[in-house]
């Protein structure tokens, strides 16, 4: 019970403090930050911490969509190339290098020890004989029973939402509940099937940004390399999302995957070499709709009474 306990309360933190960490290494020689101006970018920095990730997915997504909108503008106000073309790379190498360590699998030592999916994974699978259905319910001092007469309205629907979430990741019938039955570890190998698609982004990395490999070893991953695109790492992190609020279903963790909207105009000075003011209301529904597809895939996988097997199948 205490290891279902802390696996709990960590694993939100591990994800989070991960996000952090990508950016924390990217500010890494900056003497100070820039002062906060109203209706700056910079400003948002307390609203946006913890899910950097996301949204710097949805402010390039914008960037892109700016451009394509725009990209018969006349020459006076067309964006300059060779910054977009940095602006490119730059996001694509922070986002690839971010996925790629929320992969990392677990360490061989506690003093190699990572925070990824694959050690949180790894760490359920070693206890999962101590996930039973009691435990599930019971390991903050939970009743068992929904009819316990120890219960108040807010204990007894605690209660009631941990069977029912508790019914879809075991391999307990509904009907016939057991205090003693695990959770269905079959799940486990389904995350590891699906985090399996990353193995392409982990070679590149490995061989092309993070080592200087041979040349004879890189020719399979150039052939490969066609293949790795923005469209792939959207992919990643539909199975990334998919993931966590799994395992946050296996540990009784709401996992937090929306991406913040910022309490300011974002689009604030783009009308200055990438788009037209007449384009930025319909920039701000781009935003809105990219920022829903995140939302709707959360919402969908933590379903209380549905638990998806895959990432890719319909959404209800």
């Amino acid at each position: 019970m205490g290891v279902l306990d802390k696996l709990s309360r960590t694993l939100r933190e591990k994800l989070n403090q991960e996000l952090e960490d990508i950016s924390q290494q990217e500010q890494q020689g900056l003497k100070r930050k820039p002062q906060a101006r109203k209706g700056s970018i910079q400003g948002g920095q307390k609203v946006f911490s913890g899910d950097k990730m996301r949204v710097r997915k949805i402010i390039a997504d914008a960037k892109n969509e700016a451009l394509r909108i725009n990209k018969d503008s006349d020459k006076a106000n067309a964006a300059p190339g060779l910054i977009i073309n940095l602006l490119h790379k730059t996001f694509f190498l922070s986002q690839a290098m971010g996925i790629r360590r929320l992969l990392d699998p677990k360490a061989s030592s506690k003093e190699k020890n990572v925070y990824s999916l694959r050690t949180i994974i790894s760490d359920i699978r070693s206890n999962y004989g101590l996930i039973t259905r009691e435990n599930y319910i019971c390991y903050d001092g939970t009743c068992y029973n929904e009819t316990d007469s120890r219960h108040d309205h807010r204990s007894k629907l605690k209660c009631s939402v941990r069977h029912r979430v508790f019914d879809t990741i075991s391999t307990d019938p509904k009907l016939k509940r057991n205090r003693k039955k695990t959770i269905d570890v079959s799940l486990l190998d389904q995350i590891e099937k699906y985090l399996q698609k990353s193995n392409r982004l982990e070679s590149y990395i490995n061989k092309h940004i993070a080592h200087a490999a041979d040349p004879l070893n890189r020719k399979k991953i150039e052939l490969e390399l066609k293949n790795i695109s923005l469209n792939y790492l959207q992919r990643l992190y539909k199975i990334l999302i998919w993931s966590a609020n799994l395992l946050g279903k296996i540990t009784d963790q709401l996992v937090l995957t929306e991406v913040p909207t910022p309490q300011f105009d974002q689009f604030q000075g783009w009308e200055n070499g990438i788009i037209l003011p007449r384009q930025k209301k319909y920039l701000y529904r781009y935003w809105s709709n990219r920022v829903d597809i995140f939302r709707r895939w959360s919402m969908s996988y933590w379903h209380t009474e549905i638990v998806y097997r895959s990432p890719f199948e319909k959404l209800r």
